[in-house]
């Protein structure tokens, strides 16, 4: 692509990563966009050590030194939510051009619920996993305040014996729960893990930047 066609386009996207991994696990996507002339940029998080307020927190104060930047933002799975919070605290006039989320929870993710109590998932996810177990707390957070594009995955298992049963799913998060009001929802037939590596999902957000699907709340 041209570089002049980015010149009302954004030129810098940051990417922030899901919960239990690190940036690392968005290289394969940044490269991509890089390819297409945008400078990328990482926030990494420890979802085991650290509560889902202070993260967000962090992430806020992260994008609050970007406000220069014409930017957009993608974050898989955990890393969307958080996105999404930490936003919504942002002064208007200082919030990012556009949000993807690839996989990311909107409402209480049914898998999380049923290995709530489980002790491998309460030590690796820590507070943050919790948090999405409580549905009264999810539903409570923050609305889309800016464009934002859902990116929910189809390419799960479906079921009977499965704690998803047979709803469209990436493996993890239904397209329900990754589905929020005034966002452009994009099902793909992708699944959780991996998803920020599939080339359909670097080349919808490339399609899809900046397009303003809504007027910003």
């Amino acid at each position: 692509m041209k570089t002049d066609e980015y010149k009302s386009r954004p030129t810098d996207v940051l990417l922030v990563h899901g919960m239990g991994r690190s940036p690392f696990s968005m290289a394969p996507l940044a490269r991509r966009l890089r390819r297409e002339g945008l400078r990328t940029h990482f926030f990494g998080y420890q979802a085991a050590r650290d509560p889902f307020q202070k993260i967000a927190g962090q992430l806020r104060k992260f994008l609050d030194q970007h406000t220069q930047k014409k930017l957009i933002v993608i974050g898989h799975s955990l890393g969307g939510l958080l996105l999404r919070v930490a936003i919504a605290e942002q002064a208007p006039e200082a919030r990012p051009l556009q949000l993807f989320q690839l996989g990311s929870p909107n409402h209480s993710p049914q898998l999380a619920r049923f290995f709530q109590k489980r002790f491998l998932f309460r030590i690796l996810n820590g507070d943050p996993g919790q948090r999405l177990c409580d549905i009264d707390w999810m539903n409570a957070l923050p609305g889309v305040t800016i464009p934002t594009v859902a990116i929910a995955g189809t390419a799960g298992m479906r079921a009977n014996w499965w704690p998803i049963g047979h709803e469209p799913n990436d493996g993890i998060v239904t397209v329900r729960e990754a589905s929020l009001e005034k966002a452009t929802v994009i099902e793909l037939p992708v699944r959780h893990t991996f998803m920020m590596n599939y080339k359909i999902v670097a080349e919808t957000i490339i399609a899809k930047m900046n397009k303003g699907f809504f007027d910003p709340v």
